[in-house]
């Protein structure tokens, strides 16, 4: 992981996009190095904050991650996502505990 983030870093990425979060096969290593300028955790993939510095913006819509959750959006009382916030308009990200991916 620190071999890809230091390539990502030489290759001069710009934006990281983190699909997969705390899970399984994920390559946190590589967005807490500091492996490029803009790194981006969306709300589609993994469905939570990471919690820390290393992810600077969260893609996310209102219904899911409601505005008051977010530090950076001035509602410090209930902050839970230190990352920055952006909403895409229009959009809800739909979840059904009760469906596999092999049902569909």
């Amino acid at each position: 992981d620190v071999e890809q983030g230091a390539k990502a870093n030489a290759d001069g990425i710009n934006i990281l996009v983190d699909l997969n979060g705390y899970t399984a096969g994920g390559k946190t290593e590589v967005f807490h190095m500091g492996a490029a300028p803009v790194q981006v955790l969306p709300g589609v993939s993994y469905f939570g904050t990471m919690g820390g510095d290393a992810m600077h913006s969260y893609i996310s819509d209102r219904i899911g991650t409601p505005p008051e959750h977010a530090c950076t959006q001035g509602y410090a009382d209930h902050c839970q996502f230190k990352e920055k916030m952006i909403f895409l308009p229009n959009s809800y990200q739909m979840n059904d505990h009760k469906q596999s991916l092999y049902s569909i």
